[in-house]
């Protein structure tokens, strides 16, 4: 009983300690609202600090509509509403806090709150030290933060606009286990979202946009949970994570933002669930961040990278879904990550270290898809080949792996080596990747006879030695086809490369032989920053250009390369001379690398991927009498190269028409820069030049740039109708002196009314009164000129009468010269095509001609056309549109693929494959061709469109030789490639289905099993036991067997089986199995069971005997202690003790 009271008391004071507890947590008496702002009738205050000033702990107060200049100090729990969020205003004035929140359980909603002061922590809310507040449905903006909790715990922020603060839209500092949920944040100045030492928060289902730095951004915070949130458009980041662990971030959208998710240093986090895409740069990057976990995401169209770490280590990636950005994962220094059940359609994985332990020591297996095919990531093997059917390969500290005949295609890296060895990579296709092949670290290997089209470079060798690099097909890639970058001893040869930016590029790379390789509008293209880097390679006359040859001259004196190059390069050259030569249509013309006293006259180099003319560490040198137009990045590109002369050039149509870095005291005069995209001229960190006579007309930036550059001369140029004439922020002459003059200037509106030294004396001169202002510095063209040096002339008008006639491949143009020359003589004309209406890139550039033919079109397809004329001005507007549809020609199809002959009893089934072309004309019939010798076969059969056959009644033992043509609407194609086959009897066979092996029989069991003949059918089944003779079983293809065991002994038998055809029998067959049948008694058992019992029986009679007999005794002496009258202890009970 005491127990139960006991118990009562305790439970009683727990409740009322609960009760206790509850009492001290509620602010104070809740009250309704009692206290009113703004309003008319009683209880209502001017002010909302007076109203709070009045309140008491639990006070609701109301505040209508309208705007309170006021700074707001909250002391002590209350509520505080607004009329409507959007016209109910609290205004700080611009200085200091909006509404200071000093107290715990405080509420404040339906407000605007705008104009905290410009210095840092002015904010327009701020909790100092709180704990369960609520800040709800207002409109918070234009404060240095938005919202500002110091050392504030369990608050919740939640639905309200906060934009256009100095710093962050939210701000927490030492704040922990609070809700940020459901507002938007947006055209902050920095940070949407800010959390630095805030632990355990969680930031969900915000919209945060359009903040000039990153939306939600962690600094040393730990597990805060960061879902369902909307970041997009902010300039750098949308999540950022800076040195936080274990933090979740799961189930957002990160778009179009530089980065989507951003994380360093950011151990144990959990990703999961995110979509992340559009992104400017990475989609997810991880840097030095390790042992966490990324799951379920889908990363897509990031421009750069899906999924980048570096030097992050540990961490599991799996399930995710990666698309259409250049990488889908990038290990770039990374170790020992685990990628698992990734999906990737059109990108893959990259591994990017000079560290064999970061290719090596990863794991991804076939689980992982590129385009629905395995990745093979093989590390650490010798010898073998890669399946068929891989989506990519990767192969890490390999030796003696071959890869071939993959279709590793629209992916990231479609083959990639890293430190592997004596590999062969044969007859793939990796095409619509960043790379088709990839080697780093890997040396020796054999690259031969792949396909490797429209990737962004084709073969990729990285710190990779005495490669054989060898019949590849690159074409269409937008960089270079065969890139070697920091290698030596490799060998590119006999390679097609065409279409491509570059054709072959060795970039800071020694000792590599280039020898007999074809390329097709685009060329070769040599950096480096020593000599070695240029003239230790061998590339020789049998590598051509547009069909002519590549001259690579090294450590030459004297001569005249000639005529007729598609490429020129001279390394270490001195006195050469490269006269009228057409180097267009490749990746550069003239190329001069440490070299001096050369002269480069008469040379059109035009139309080319790079530069028409690159000079590097080259002095001396004229550069006279040359066009350089329409390539794709600099008319004339001259770099640390001085006291050259540049003459008499013509540069349009450009990216810069001369690009001049590094270099002095050079001699540009008398040269024409128009129609440049960018600039005609671009100076950079280059002194003492001299620019004159020149006319810079019609670039789209600026007409002559001059940057960081001192000590130029710029006189008696024309600039005019460039965006910007010019730009020099640096100390130059702009003017020769007086009278001399400076330069012609389109945009010039001084007058001339005076003369002299000082443009004080009356009457004209020629120059203008008053000086020229050049844009970006202080420099003054003092002496402007009023008229052009030279009459000017202008661009042609577009070319007339464009017509497109159609032809078989090929599409002829022709067309009439323009209305009008400009006042200069037509040069060239442009040819543009597209294959939409409208859609016109550049094709080529031809002489002053009226026709075109564009030829090695397909069949079938429509291109359309424009013309433009070029004269010295530059070019002019484009023609008409022209289109036409080439002819399809049909020719007879190529040969059927594959035959197989395959043969049988009495009988040859043929199988092949369809020809790779039709010749545009359905397959009707194939021909069948038949022979016993090879070369014999005659014609034996013609059947219909189908793609196998059976020979029967045929001899066996006798070799029959086939070979298949196809035939179509036009005749017969060749025939196939030659099979044969000699028919033979198949053996049948069998198998026992049960008993099973070491099964225990008894009784009758029926034996079961199947048979079947290849060629023929099973005539019978035989069984046999043991060395028993054979019996015929029942049936055949199934059969079975009555089998009696008790005609057995019990024991271990053999069941051996086996099948007939006619002529053969199969193999035998066999199963062992244990018989195990009751065993029937002898005639003498039944006494000698009878015997056992008799036994027992009397042992049991003996011990009853006994046993009665020991009670009788025991009672008579209990019954003598009795009559003694002698007292014995009492025994208990009736027990007997023993």
């Amino acid at each position: 009983m005491a127990v139960k009271k006991s118990s009562f008391f305790v439970a009683f004071l727990i409740l009322m300690s609960i009760f206790y507890v509850a009492l001290t947590i509620l602010p104070g008496n809740v009250h309704a609202i009692n206290l009113f702002v703004g309003g008319t009738g009683p209880g209502n205050y001017t002010t909302i600090q007076d109203a709070i000033n009045a309140s008491i702990p639990g006070d609701a107060i109301y505040v209508y509509n309208g705007t309170y200049y006021e700074h707001i100090i909250v002391p002590h729990p209350l509520s505080l509403f607004g009329e409507d969020n959007e016209t109910t205003i609290i205004d700080a004035g611009g200085s200091g806090d909006v509404v200071f929140v000093d107290a715990d359980w405080v509420n404040i909603s339906d407000f605007t709150i705008r104009n905290a002061g410009p210095n840092p922590n002015d904010s327009g809310v701020e909790l100092n030290y709180t704990q369960n507040c609520y800040i709800a449905n207002s409109t918070i903006l234009s404060n240095w933060y938005g919202v500002y909790l110091v050392y504030s715990d369990g608050n919740t922020i939640l639905n309200n606009n906060i934009s256009s603060s100095s710093y962050s839209g939210v701000r927490l500092y030492g704040s922990n286990n609070n809700d940020i949920i459901e507002n938007s944040a947006f055209l902050n100045g920095w940070y949407g979202i800010h959390l630095t030492y805030s632990d355990s928060n969680n930031i969900s289902n915000n919209r945060v946009w359009s903040n000039d730095r990153t939306g939600i951004i962690l600094e040393f915070s730990i597990k805060n949970n960061i879902t369902y949130n909307d970041v997009f458009l902010n300039v750098r980041f949308g999540i950022h994570l800076d040195r936080s662990e274990s933090n979740n971030v799961e189930n957002n959208s990160a778009s179009y933002n530089y980065r989507g998710i951003y994380m360093v240093s950011a151990h144990y986090s959990l990703v999961c669930n995110n979509t992340i895409t559009n992104n400017s740069g990475r989609g997810l990057h991880f840097g030095g961040t390790s042992s966490s976990v990324v799951l379920y995401n889908v990363l897509m169209n990031n421009e750069r990278t899906d999924f980048h770490l570096y030097a992050s280590h540990n961490n599991v990636i799996s399930y995710n879904h990666a698309s259409d950005s250049f990488q889908g994962v990038h290990l770039y220094d990374t170790r020992n990550n685990t990628l698992r059940s990734n999906v990737f359609v059109n990108v893959g994985i990259s591994i990017h270290s000079d560290v064999l332990e970061n290719w090596n020591s990863h794991r991804i297996d076939t689980s992982n898809t590129v385009n629905g095919n395995p990745v093979r990531y093989w590390k650490n093997t010798i010898g073998g080949t890669i399946p068929s059917g891989a989506g990519q390969v990767i192969l890490a500290n390999c030796t003696g792996v071959t890869v071939e005949n993959q279709n590793v295609s629209d992916g990231t890296k479609g083959i990639q080596l890293g430190f592997s060895s004596n590999n062969t990579i044969s007859s793939n296709l990796a095409g619509g990747n960043s790379y088709g092949i990839y080697l780093s670290s890997s040396h020796s290997n054999v690259v031969d006879n792949n396909t490797l089209p429209y990737n962004e470079i084709g073969v990729y060798i990285h710190y990779s030695n005495d490669n054989l690099v060898t019949n590849e097909s690159v074409s269409n890639n937008t960089g270079s086809a065969l890139y070697v970058v920091h290698s030596k001893g490799n060998i590119i040869r006999d390679n097609v490369a065409s279409y491509n930016d570059i054709g072959v590029n060795l970039f800071y790379s020694v000792g590599n032989t280039v020898d007999n390789n074809t390329m097709v509008k685009n060329g070769i293209f040599i950096s480096g920053n020593t000599l070695d880097h240029w003239n230790t390679h061998i590339i020789d006359t049998s590598n051509t250009v547009n069909g002519k040859p590549v001259y690579y001259w090294k450590n030459v004196t004297g001569g005249t390369v000639p005529l007729g190059a598609g490429q020129v390069i001279l390394a270490n050259c001195t006195s050469v001379n490269v006269t009228n030569q057409d180097l267009t249509d490749g990746t550069g013309g003239v190329t001069l690398a440490y070299s001096l006293y050369n002269t480069i006259t008469g040379v059109e180099a035009s139309s080319n991927s790079r530069n028409g003319v690159f000079l590097r560490y080259s002095n001396n040198n004229d550069i006279v009498n040359n066009t350089v137009s329409h390539n794709g990045v600099y008319g004339i590109e001259i770099y640390r190269s001085n006291n050259n002369n540049i003459t008499n050039i013509v540069a349009s149509n450009n990216f810069d028409g001369l690009y001049m870095h590094v270099s002095d005291q050079n001699i540009v005069v008398n040269c024409s820069f128009s129609s440049n995209t960018r600039r005609g001229a671009f100076i950079y960190h280059s002194d003492s030049n001299t620019f004159a006579g020149n006319t810079f007309q019609a670039n789209e930036e600026n007409g002559l740039h001059l940057l960081l550059s001192n000590g130029n001369s710029v006189y008696h140029n024309n600039l005019l109708n460039n965006l910007n004439e010019s730009y020099d922020d640096s100390a130059n002459s702009w003017d020769n002196g007086y009278p001399s003059g400076g330069n012609y200037w389109g945009d010039y509106n001084g007058t001339d009314t005076k003369n002299g030294v000082n443009q004080d004396l009356l009457g004209s001169d020629g120059i203008g009164d008053i000086p020229y202002n050049i844009t970006g510095g202080s420099n003054q063209d003092r002496y402007p000129l009023m008229n052009p040096l030279v009459v000017l002339p202008t661009v042609p008008s577009e070319p007339q009468n464009l017509q497109a006639t159609a032809g078989t491949q090929q599409i002829s143009l022709s067309w009439s010269q323009p209305a009008s020359d400009g006042g200069s003589p037509v040069t060239n004309y442009r040819i543009y095509r597209g294959n939409t209406s409208g859609g016109e890139a550049f094709l080529v550039e031809v002489g002053n001609v009226l026709s075109y033919v564009d030829g090695g079109l397909k069949d079938g397809q429509t291109h359309y056309y424009q013309v433009s004329a070029v004269n010295v001005a530059g070019e002019g507007p484009k023609s008409n549109e022209a289109d036409a549809t080439t002819t399809i020609s049909q020719t007879v199809p190529s040969e059927p693929q594959k035959l197989l002959a395959t043969p049988g009893n009495s009988l040859i089934n043929l199988t092949w494959n369809t020809p790779l072309f039709d010749g545009n004309s359905s397959i009707t019939n194939y021909r069948i061709y038949r022979g016993t010798t090879s070369g014999g076969e005659v014609f034996f059969l013609e059947i219909g469109d189908v793609t196998t056959y059976t020979n029967t009644g045929l001899a066996n033992g006798q070799t029959y030789y086939y070979q298949i043509s196809a035939v179509n609407g036009i005749g017969e194609g060749p025939p196939s490639i030659e099979t044969n086959a000699t028919p033979t009897n198949q053996l049948p066979n069998c198998s026992i289905s049960a008993p099973t092996s070491e099964e225990t029989l008894s009784s009758t069991y029926t034996i079961i099993g199947t048979a079947s003949d290849s060629d023929g059918t099973v005539q019978r089944m035989e069984i046999k036991i043991d060395d028993n003779g054979w019996v015929l079983a029942t049936g055949n293809v199934s059969w079975s067997y009555d089998l009696d065991t008790t005609t057995l002994p019990n024991g271990i038998h053999i069941i051996f089986a086996r099948s007939f055809d006619g002529e053969d029998y199969s193999n035998e067959t066999n199963v062992t199995v244990f018989v195990d049948n009751p065993t029937v008694p002898s005639e003498e058992e039944p006494g000698q069971d009878w015997l056992l019992i008799a036994v027992a029986m009397t042992t049991i009679l003996v011990t009853a005997i006994l046993l009665a007999i020991y009670i009788l005794i025991r009672r008579k002496k209990k019954q003598k202690g009795e009559g003694g009258g002698s007292e014995s202890p009492p025994e208990e009970d009736s027990e007997i003790r023993f």
